[in-house]
């Protein structure tokens, strides 16, 4: 499905067979290995997409995660990341996630949530750490500037490898995602930052939390507030000024809040509230390079 246009709420309810998916220094002596674009991945392959006149320079990396039912092709048309390559200068691999058994759908095993809903026990944390190790071993990826970005199941696989590989990724951005419901799931070793960014209207995964199923997600605002916590985040999030994020939505439709007293030093954790916004807004051309702006102003420090 593509997204949305002038109707925004035409999607399902969530649930097993819902649509949760939108419709766009010097390197190393060593390095580089590698100067074109390669496929990486074993028997999941992806291509590991590398800045035209690369020359062995370390350069960030990110992770571009699809929605359930969706691919990587279909996440990286909606936001546009590819085409940031050369001129934002960074490295993409938007893979693939798992089939559900006979054809079925593609899904990330994120949270209880979403969207493993076959019961697979398919490690997604491991096929992610292994590309970022693939591709580290083929270009000089910064450690300290690997990113997540996920679209609805995407979005909870960015939360939930934050999680399990806090190590490894300095800063996720989540649309219409959100994190585990118990805390107690979310084992993360340190702090990183996030950017949530969820429209009022979506019906697919509710911006004030809901259940697909059995299980519960947290709310975008309740989300956020988590991962301010582990930073050591203190007192209400800031209001900035809003913007235009939205195509079809009129004015200035996305209302920012950040977190900034107390925090761990380089880290943001940040709310767009997309007011009226739907689960796959029709986003403004720049919405790529805003949603970089904020990963490249975090890397680890």
């Amino acid at each position: 499905m593509e997204p949305d246009g002038g109707d925004e709420s035409a999607l399902a309810v969530a649930g097993p067979s819902a649509d949760l998916h939108p419709p766009e220094d010097a390197g190393r002596e060593d390095m580089p290995i590698a100067t074109g674009d390669v496929v990486i991945g074993g028997d999941r392959p992806v291509t590991l997409r590398i800045p035209e006149g690369y020359a062995g320079e370390s350069l960030p990396l990110v992770l571009g995660l699809h929605g359930y039912t969706g691919n990587g092709e279909q996440l990286d048309a909606y936001f546009g990341l590819s085409r940031r390559v050369d001129d934002r200068r960074f490295f993409l691999v938007s893979p693939p996630g798992t089939e559900e058994p006979a054809g079925g759908n593609p899904f990330w095993n994120a949270t209880d949530a979403c969207c493993n809903f076959r019961g697979s026990r398919v490690d997604d944390v491991a096929y992610l750490t292994g590309l970022i190790d693939e591709a580290s071993a083929l270009v000089s990826v910064d450690p300290a500037r690997v990113y997540a970005v996920g679209h609805s199941n995407g979005g909870f696989m960015s939360y939930r490898l934050a999680c399990d590989a806090a190590d490894r990724i300095a800063a996720l951005v989540s649309l219409a995602g959100a994190t585990h419901d118990d805390e107690a799931d979310c084992a993360a070793s340190e702090p990183g930052s996030v950017l949530q960014i969820h429209g009022t209207d979506d019906v697919v995964i509710r911006y004030a939390g809901g259940t697909i199923g059995p299980s519960a997600y947290p709310g975008a605002e309740e989300t956020v507030r988590r991962w301010a916590l582990r930073a050591g985040c203190t007192g209400d999030p800031v209001p900035g000024e809003s913007f235009d994020l939205v195509r079809t939505l009129p004015g200035a439709d996305t209302d920012p809040a950040s977190y900034d007293e107390g925090c761990a030093e380089g880290i943001g954790a940040t709310l767009w509230t997309i007011q009226s916004g739907s689960h796959g807004p029709l986003f403004q051309p720049d919405y790529a390079d805003r949603i970089l702006d904020f990963l490249f102003a975090h890397p680890k420090l």
